[in-house]
């Protein structure tokens, strides 16, 4: 496929006629996301491509059903891909008492009156390679860290009615220096 003919593809081209080498990165990436050879097919065919500039020169970036492609500039070598939409963290409603005994808890944290039934300390490592986008579903290492905790460890014993407002939970990310969450 020539540069010339790629804004107007022909779409009678069968989707499975459309040839591309994946690179190593580019393979790994797609198992990663989940992202068949034939999604990167239907994505040149019908996605919306834009020419980016890069110091090497250009390539491609083909946005289709939320994945974005990045191919080579002449079309015929897969660079990267990756999803634009993480997992869903859904909400979960606590009812009013539950609620008030939480900000009363919080309350009485911060004045140091404390009455803890468990305090569980979670250490998150903030490194450049939690920036990796390796875990299937999710932006970074880092991204799926917070989506765990948030649904394994808080809104399912939540749900289990198996947390109280007595119960504690700190997270310290460690960056260049610790750093404790106070949002949590």
């Amino acid at each position: 496929m020539s540069n010339d003919n790629m804004d107007n593809m022909d779409n009678s081209i069968r989707t499975s006629c459309i040839e591309l080498v994946s690179s190593t990165h580019g393979k790994q990436r797609r198992l990663e996301w989940d992202i068949s050879k034939k999604d990167l097919q239907i994505a040149v065919k019908y996605g919306l491509v834009e020419k980016e500039k890069y110091k090497t020169g250009f390539r491609y970036k083909i946005t289709y059903d939320s994945i974005i492609y990045i191919i080579d500039e002449t079309m015929t070598k897969e660079v990267t891909s990756y999803s634009t939409v993480q997992l869903p963290l859904e909400s979960y409603l606590i009812d009013t008492l539950l609620s008030r005994q939480t900000t009363e808890q919080r309350r009485r944290l911060k004045e140091g009156i404390v009455a803890i039934t468990s305090h569980t300390v979670i250490i998150i490592d903030q490194s450049t390679s939690m920036n990796n986008s390796d875990i299937v579903g999710h932006r970074s290492r880092s991204r799926s860290c917070y989506y765990q905790i948030a649904n394994e460890m808080v809104a399912g014993p939540l749900i289990r009615e198996q947390l109280a407002f007595t119960d504690v939970l700190t997270i310290i990310e460690m960056r260049e220096n610790a750093m404790a969450n106070p949002n949590v």
